[in-house]
């Protein structure tokens, strides 16, 4: 009768726990990965994003310091 308990609270509804704890294990390992994957992703397109802006920005500064010094001669 024990036997017949501990394999009743292990299997419930057809479901084996510990195959399924081992499952949404394995799909949360992923998800951390996937995660990761993407964060490091945002990261680097915003680093680019952010080197292109600040490099337009400087040269602009530099074509407007140019111009006045121009007008200033």
């Amino acid at each position: 009768m024990g036997l017949a308990m501990l394999k009743n609270d292990r299997i419930r509804n057809g479901l084996d726990k510990k195959a399924t704890e081992e499952s949404l294990q394995h799909m949360l390992d992923q998800l951390r990965l996937l995660d990761q994957k993407l964060t490091t992703s945002i990261d680097s397109e915003v680093w680019g994003c952010f080197q292109s802006h600040y490099k337009e920005i400087s040269e602009t500064k530099k074509f407007i310091r140019g111009t006045i010094e121009c007008y200033h001669d």
